[in-house]
């Protein structure tokens, strides 16, 4: 009776040690970066060669124009500020905010834990349409909203 036993016991340990180890759950899915990511991938799919949109950054500085921002083959072409039609030099054009800098705005906000952070992104291109952005809300005139509007 006993070697039974001893069998059935075994069998038992080696049908158990032949299970498969229950599954990792996967990492909690940010909401906010999940959006990011299905707004830069429908970006990617979409996004024409060739755009004009109009850029304006608000913040606690000094007053800024808005600027128009001409993009063919994904390089800045052209720049210039609106309502005054002064042109930006083509030196200035590495320091424009594009629509990839967007992103990565967005993406530092998110993986830097920003206290505030509110976007708006286009429902056809996914481009950020509005962001609003606060690393520090305890702290004043740390916030910075980007406005994209007039794209074509």
């Amino acid at each position: 009776m006993k070697i039974i036993n001893i069998v059935a016991l075994c069998f038992v340990m080696l049908s158990l040690s032949a299970c498969p180890p229950p599954p990792i759950p996967p990492e909690p899915v940010n909401p906010v970066q999940a959006e990011l990511n299905k707004n830069m991938a429908l970006w990617e799919h979409v996004k024409p060669s060739d755009y004009t949109y109009t850029y304006k950054r608000n913040c606690f500085c000094p007053p800024e124009e808005e600027i128009i921002i001409t993009i063919t083959n994904g390089q800045v072409t052209a720049a210039f500020y609106s309502p005054s039609g002064t042109a930006l030099p083509p030196e200035n054009f590495d320091n424009l905010m594009t629509i990839e800098k967007l992103f990565q705005v967005i993406q530092k906000a998110i993986t830097q834990k920003y206290d505030r952070l509110e976007v708006t992104y286009n429902a056809t291109l996914g481009y950020p349409e509005n962001i609003v952005t606060d690393p520090n809300e305890r702290a004043t005139d740390l916030g910075v909203g980007y406005v994209v509007s007039n794209f074509h």
